[in-house]
């Protein structure tokens, strides 16, 4: 079988001895492009006073800016395709790109609804998870969910510790439990910042906890947003790679027969060619 221990080592291994040059290929195109945007946001700015008194001029810098814009966002979508065409076939950077651009053409409906299915879910993905996060971090403060939480907590661990010390007839394996039991359940509900005056307990700013998951739960969510978009457009290559190479039976089998060195399907490029 292909499928292989320590994967991820052999992958990163695979892309610094194969495919650096086509790093190094898709980064350069897209720096080269931002290169020109860049020097075209310096030329607007020197030219402020020919576009104030010149409609034509201004019209003219700001469709550059237009087609730049466009450029770029085009230049990023084939490079994401074409790296995972890299990936999935092993060939260089331009064949790939050639293969993503094939496939744009030939497929424009599926793209978009790969595109779109793509959009709806980070959206909510970036959205939801970070705001349900604030509001349980905010109301587990407003609503002191800890102290009820620690309260029936301790009902039922000593209704278990009971129960445990009077079915093995040990009393003290039970004290044990409950001892520990108070130990930890004092530290719990002592969390908070202490006052000196009464010992009350004030809770922290229920505003600024819930900020601060937000941010923190923004962050691991971008995090593996990526991750899942990556993963969304190789299942979505190796879809359309399947079906027009192989027709759709290495997808099919159940078995994973489509890893076997056993199999000998015609190669990819007999269909998909660039």
């Amino acid at each position: 079988s292909m499928v292989q221990s320590h994967a991820l080592a052999r992958s990163i291994g695979r892309v610094f001895r194969f495919h650096l040059g086509s790093m190094a290929m898709g980064s350069g195109i897209l720096a080269l492009v931002r290169t020109v945007r860049y020097v075209m946001v310096v030329l607007d700015e020197r030219t402020k006073e020919l576009q104030a008194s010149s409609m034509l001029a201004k019209f003219a810098m700001k469709c550059v800016h237009c087609v730049l814009w466009c450029f770029e966002k085009s230049i990023k979508f084939i490079t994401r395709f074409a790296y995972v065409f890299i990936g999935a076939t092993g060939d260089n950077f331009c064949k790939s790109a050639v293969r993503t651009f094939k496939l744009v053409v030939e497929h424009p409906l599926q793209m978009a609804a790969n595109e779109l299915s793509l959009w709806v879910f980070v959206l909510l993905q970036t959205l939801l998870t970070p705001l349900a996060c604030a509001l349980l971090a905010y109301f587990s403060i407003v609503k002191e969910w800890r102290f009820a939480f620690s309260d029936s907590l301790e009902v039922s661990l000593r209704v278990a510790a009971e129960g445990i010390g009077g079915a093995l007839n040990a009393s003290a394996t039970a004290s044990d439990v409950l001892d520990a039991t108070d130990n930890q359940l004092d530290a719990l509900k002592s969390w908070g910042v202490s006052v000196e005056s009464n010992d009350v307990l004030i809770p922290p700013n229920a505003v600024a906890v819930a900020v601060a998951v937000l941010l923190l739960a923004y962050v691991v969510t971008s995090l593996f947003k990526v991750v899942c978009v990556a993963a969304i457009d190789t299942i979505f290559v190796c879809k359309f790679v399947d079906d027009l190479s192989f027709g759709g039976s290495l997808g099919a089998n159940k078995n994973l027969d489509a890893f076997s060195h056993e199999r000998h399907a015609p190669k990819a490029e007999s269909v998909i060619a660039p």
